[in-house]
């Protein structure tokens, strides 16, 4: 079930270079990267609610990924597009 609102979940820098940041209104749970290909590139479950996440993209290649935020419940709060630059 896809409980998204476009607003809830931000992603930026938007494109990035080495580190991309989440910001949330909702609790998010698990954070999943993928890459359009479809391979996970990370899959986290964050322990301690912030409103502010940052990851790094130290090792990712240069490419367009599919960021997904889901809750306690596994339900999707939201998806959004990531470029490396």
């Amino acid at each position: 079930k896809v409980v998204e609102n476009p607003d809830v979940v931000k992603v930026f820098p938007n494109p990035a270079i080495d580190i991309f940041s989440i910001t949330c209104s909702s609790l998010i749970q698990t954070v999943e990267v993928y890459s359009l290909d479809g391979i996970a590139v990370l899959n986290i479950t964050l322990l301690n609610y912030q409103d502010h996440y940052e990851f790094s993209l130290e090792n990712w290649s240069v490419g367009i990924y599919v960021v997904v935020c889901r809750d306690s419940e596994n339900q999707i709060i939201g998806t959004k597009k990531l470029v490396k630059i």
